[in-house]
């Protein structure tokens, strides 16, 4: 795989992120985890852009358990 096919995988990645629903949220996860995978397959080290979104959508998660807490 290519720097530009690499690069090109997290702008594809970026929105669905960015549209996650917690329903969608855990096949996007994996989307990503899988896209870091190729990147360690490569050779090369994960983007921290991957790691941001990574991070977003585990940020989204938490937040969401915990609006829905019952106090």
């Amino acid at each position: 795989m290519t720097d530009t096919n690499l690069i090109e995988l997290i702008a594809e990645l970026e929105p669905k992120v960015a549209d996650a629903t917690p329903s969608t949220r855990d096949a996007v996860l994996k989307e990503l985890n899988k896209s870091a995978d190729k990147f360690r397959e490569a050779g090369k080290p994960v983007p921290q852009r991957l790691k941001e979104l990574e991070y977003a959508l585990f940020d989204d998660a938490v937040e969401d358990h915990f609006d829905n807490l019952q106090l």
